[in-house]
């Protein structure tokens, strides 16, 4: 618990990407001009994490400031595929395959225009292997 805790205020405090990583977003009509989101950040799994898991289901939550407004949207990467833009800051990813994966947030207005970018999150997906049956992973 103190080490889940530790890694939510290492990525909370974390600085953001430099304004050259995120595009500028387009003019906005009058009172949306204040739809600026200072930080988002992918907080679980953490950063090189390896996590145990036959079934490779992984659940993934992201933390954003300001919350969400109006239609704006949260899109996970998975490996560089986009999954749907969703509301909640949390996505449970099923069948994934062992080995190294790359997560990638990003806040998008109503029309999919990029608002904010988290930095990328490697971990490692460990599933038992039938080449190695006396190994428990743990």
């Amino acid at each position: 618990m103190k080490r889940a805790a530790a890694v939510l205020l290492a990525a909370l405090l974390a600085p953001a990407p430099a304004a050259a990583d995120v595009p500028a977003v387009g003019p906005q009509p009058a009172g949306e001009a204040s739809r600026v989101y200072e930080s988002i950040a992918i907080t679980q799994p953490f950063a090189d994490q390896t996590i145990f898991d036959n079934n490779g289901d992984v659940e993934v939550a992201i933390a954003i400031t300001p919350a969400l407004r109006g239609g704006d949207r949260i899109v996970l990467d998975v490996d560089g595929r986009a999954m749907s833009p969703r509301r909640r800051p949390h996505f449970e990813l099923t069948g994934i395959d062992r080995g190294e994966h790359t997560l990638r947030a990003h806040a998008v207005d109503a029309r999919g225009g990029l608002l904010i970018a988290s930095a990328p999150v490697t971990f490692y997906l460990w599933r038992a292997s039938r080449l190695f049956p006396n190994r428990s992973g743990k």
